[in-house]
């Protein structure tokens, strides 16, 4: 079966160097894994992620912001003061503390000056490390140096709360060493702390992002945070209470504008921003899932190549009825339909559940696509067309069978792939330059 390595390496290296192409395959793929991840710690996995407990997430809701706030957009951030003092009274072993409502100057002195008491309130707990938002509005950003400079001040930090959407659908978040945190990297336990806090400070930093490295969110581990509301503040507040909380991040439950749809449907950003700070940065080797891409491309080629080998066999009239070989072809759409829709979404999840790796199923599927359809049924045709040549040249006689046979071996510079007799630079190009796409930042 080593004729069966050329193919495996080649259709992994080309599915690793065209991965920006697969985005909307990632995507439902994502999306089954995290809702059947979070199905299966919601009924077992109690326990799973002891770590997370503390953390909590306090969200304003829709009657708290009726009765309490008067309905008000923006917030009131007199009664938000309120409710900050007693958050902080109530945790004592709190270090950290995101909010994630815009307190950036307004054009109403009442509540500029209780957004001042705030920012006063947070700067006498040196112990906590809070955080406030950058302004939402793009316009308010670009004229809110004087304000972050006076928060920078005040010992507080700054973090972005933009959300990045692809296809409509938030599943994805960027964290780039050289710009201001998002507030779910700001509130995770290992969080970036005061060194790109340079980034917050400079009015164009926002706009200077978009190169950092990608990373799926961890929805899936929101089924388990103990401390996520599912009552008013008030009482979400009081539940805290000598929980071992160490971690809030509070924010608007009641803005529908603030909405994301996500792998587990419509979520607050806060939502969001809390599954950010469970694991900022989920583990994804892209090295590890080359290697595993080449391993099942061998293993389900040689599957492909034998069910291909008796289909041909059996349709040539090799053996049994040759009217009765689509069987086999049966058989071959039943199991990369069985591998695509529940083996590799199963294993897929397993591992993320288990260890915390994010294997992708995609570039596995595509693999085994292509050598159901493609290599597989090209090279068993090949190999029988083979023997067939060769049975017929043993017949012959051995001057015959000399002067008919083809010379061997003649073109060492080829590679046989995918049923083509490609040039061996190709292969080598392709192979070689998804090696060096693999190797260590700073390696190449």
């Amino acid at each position: 079966m080593k004729h069966l390595l050329p193919p495996a390496l080649f259709i992994a290296s080309v599915v690793h160097l065209l991965h920006g192409l697969t985005v909307p395959l990632e995507l439902p793929a994502r999306l089954v894994v995290s809702n059947v991840a979070a199905h299966w710690l919601a009924e077992h996995g109690v326990g799973k992620y002891p770590e997370d407990d503390d953390l909590a997430l306090l969200k304003i809701d829709r009657q708290t912001f009726r009765e309490r706030y008067g309905g008000r957009s923006p917030l009131d951030r007199c009664k938000l003061r309120d409710d900050l003092t007693a958050i902080i009274g109530q945790l004592d072993g709190l270090e950290k503390l995101g909010i994630d409502f815009d307190l950036s100057p307004t054009h109403d002195p009442d509540q500029d000056k209780c957004a001042n008491q705030i920012l006063a309130l947070l700067k006498s707990k040196p112990k906590i490390v809070s955080t406030l938002i950058l302004p939402v509005d793009l316009e308010d950003r670009d004229k809110s140096g004087g304000w972050r400079a006076d928060v920078a001040a005040a010992h507080v930090q700054l973090a972005d709360a933009e959300l990045d959407v692809q296809f409509g659908m938030a599943r994805q978040h960027q964290d780039d060493r050289h710009s201001c945190p998002s507030l779910g990297v700001a509130l995770g336990r290992d969080g970036p702390g005061s060194e790109r806090q340079a980034h917050c400070l400079k009015v164009e930093a926002e706009a200077a992002s978009g190169h950092g490295d990608r990373f799926n969110i961890a929805f899936h581990r929101l089924a388990l945070l103990k401390h996520r509301p599912e009552t008013v503040f008030g009482e979400q507040l009081a539940a805290l209470k000598g929980q071992g909380v160490k971690r809030v991040i509070l924010g608007p439950g009641y803005d529908r504008g603030d909405e994301f749809m996500t792998p587990l449907g419509l979520l607050n950003g806060v939502d969001v921003h809390a599954a950010i700070a469970l694991e900022p940065h989920e583990a994804h080797d892209e090295r590890l899932d080359f290697v595993i891409d080449v391993i099942l491309g061998v293993a389900f080629g040689a599957l492909v190549h034998c069910i291909w080998g008796a289909y041909f066999d059996q349709r040539l009239g090799g053996t049994g009825q040759p009217g009765l070989a689509y069987k086999w072809l049966l058989l071959l759409v039943m199991l990369l339909a069985l591998a695509i829709l529940l083996i590799l979404p199963t294993a897929s999840t397993i591992v993320t559940v288990a260890w915390g790796w994010w294997i992708s199923p995609v570039p596995m599927l595509i693999g085994m696509t292509v050598d159901a359809l493609v290599t597989g049924s090209v090279g068993a045709a090949i190999h029988q067309l083979k023997r067939v040549e060769k049975a017929a040249a043993n017949l012959a006689p051995a001057q015959a069978a000399q002067d008919s046979a083809p010379p061997a071996a003649t073109d060492p510079d080829i590679v046989q792939l995918i049923g083509l007799h490609l040039p061996a630079v190709l292969w080598v190009f392709c192979v070689g330059w998804a090696l060096i796409t693999m190797l260590p930042s700073g390696a190449h």
